[in-house]
């Protein structure tokens, strides 16, 4: 499944059209989509430690690109974090 794909439909469509997401991403079911889209955010492996100078350069970049509200668009690109993390750092 190409990740980008998934991060796109996501930001168009939000994080629950799981239907419409699917529809861009060949072959692939709602389902799917929907729990590669968990395993990008890392919901099963949320790391508890300081946040590194280049893990926040690269939300702020992020933060930049995509605004302060895609949350999960952002942590998709940050390795052990998730929505919340970034949200709250």
């Amino acid at each position: 499944m190409k990740d980008s794909l998934l991060r796109d439909g996501v930001c168009q469509f939000g994080g629950k059209n799981w239907k419409a997401i699917s529809g861009r991403i060949e072959r692939r079911s709602s389902e799917e989509c929907s729990k590669r889209w968990a395993t990008l955010q890392g919901l099963d492996t949320v790391v508890k430690r300081p946040w590194s100078e280049e893990e926040d350069m690269k939300m702020l970049h992020l933060v930049g690109k995509y605004g302060a509200s895609k949350w999960s668009v952002i942590a998709s690109y940050l390795k052990d974090r998730n929505g919340k993390q970034c949200r709250e750092r």
